[in-house]
């Protein structure tokens, strides 16, 4: 880590000793918040974007309000998320193929790509789960986040799930080391200054507490492998618990692998400049992004439900093709046969195996499904409608203001 790029750090420059020779610098970041003038100093150089911010994030919220049910928007958020959330980290798995294997669960996971996608969904409903039942944003949450998120996976060993680093940990780029958290005897304490930043109910607005933490977080670099992944979740999870809500339906992490450079180079000017204003900035672009992206998304996704109710009366189809059709957009996106019963099971309509398979069939030649694997057997149907609209969203989001 070159200590030169350091002109105005947020935290402390500490030479730390090798076991078995030699020596690095490291960075142990302060404790939240940020001092007084300069976190006032940002926040009002911000405030035409956290108002921007907090207006589409309102209306994304209201908007799961008009539903009475932000379930039926949540799951295809979630899968969008952790899709572009793992990508951030150079996996490959496209949206398509995670809702394809979570349909066929019969099936293991093709590849670690796969497997560490559909860990992260798993990890983000547990920790959306535990902040329902009043949780705390502690310790233990990390650490279980964390192992869910790695269990299975290639590097599983390496990365030690659920346990915090006992070996220092190095941020590389272009063949040098750019960044080097705080040493393992440092870390507990800056997790605990983090903790209680958490806890003290901030006065600072919740996006702007976001923020803040997520910086705090990714500095902090606690585990060995997956931080990137666990500092994204903790985001919605900040969210619901400062706003109360069952599900954010705000996740950056669309904005977030868009801008990926630009989020990697923020946070080091946090660290290296105590650039919080910068920081804020470029993370309240994101919400305001995002929010504006996911009620468009929303509506049309209401919308396309509608459509198909229409389209499938037309036809003649069954009352079960109906049902399937509604769960499928609120729930899976993808289905085999054996997970359309599961789903028309779990909504109340216990069907036969040849009453499932009519159902699809009425979905496909109204073109809701398309059959992808091309096999006899295992056959996996996919939405792609859906798909392609999820995927579509991150370009359409614009820069506009609060109601353009």
């Amino acid at each position: 880590m070159d200590a030169a790029a350091f002109t105005n750090p947020s935290g402390e420059l500490v030479t730390q000793r090798r076991h078995g020779g030699g020596q690095d610098l490291t960075f142990v970041p302060n404790p939240l918040p940020p001092p007084p003038e300069i976190a006032h100093a940002a926040i009002a150089s911000a405030g035409a974007l956290l108002a921007d911010a907090e207006y589409w994030l309102g209306q994304l919220i209201g908007l799961g309000g008009v539903l009475h049910d932000a379930n039926a928007l949540a799951a295809p958020y979630i899968r969008h998320e952790a899709v572009r959330s793992s990508q951030i980290e150079g996996t490959r798995t496209s949206l398509g193929e995670l809702v394809a294997f979570e349909a066929a669960s019969d099936e293991p996971p093709p590849d670690d790509d796969a497997r560490e996608t559909l860990n992260y969904v798993a990890a983000l409903d547990e920790g959306l789960s535990r902040i329902r039942d009043g949780g705390a944003i502690d310790a233990a949450l990390l650490r279980d986040l964390h192992r869910t998120l790695m269990a299975g996976a290639g590097n599983e060993l390496r990365s030690a799930p659920g346990e915090f680093r006992d070996v220092q940990a190095y941020i590389t780029g272009g063949g040098r080391v750019i960044y080097t958290p705080p040493a393992p005897d440092r870390m507990p304490g800056c997790l605990d200054d983090l903790f209680r930043y958490i806890d003290s109910q901030p006065e600072a607005p919740p996006l702007v507490e976001i923020a803040w933490v997520h910086y705090a977080f990714e500095a902090i670099h606690p585990f060995r492998d997956g931080n990137g992944r666990v500092g994204r979740i903790l985001m919605p999870l900040l969210l619901a618990r400062r706003r109360g809500l069952e599900h954010p339906l705000l996740y950056l992490s669309p904005y977030l692998f868009e801008h990926r450079q630009e989020y990697y180079d923020r946070l080091f000017a946090v660290s290296a400049r105590s650039d919080w204003a910068g920081w804020l900035a470029f993370m309240l672009r994101a919400v305001a992004s995002r929010a504006r992206a996911s009620v468009a998304t929303a509506q049309r996704l209401i919308a396309i439900e509608d459509e198909w109710r229409q389209r499938l009366e037309e036809a003649g189809a069954t009352p079960t093709a109906l049902r399937l059709a509604v769960l499928i957009r609120r729930q899976s996106l993808a289905v085999t046969a054996p997970r359309a019963i599961g789903l028309l099971a779990g909504a109340g309509s216990a069907v036969t195996p040849p009453t499932a398979y009519q159902a699809i069939a009425d979905l496909e030649r109204a073109g809701i499904v398309s059959e992808i694997t091309g096999r006899a057997r295992g056959r996996i149907w996919l939405a792609r409608e859906l798909v392609d609209l999820l995927e579509s969203d991150e370009g359409a989001a614009n820069e506009g203001g609060a109601g353009s």
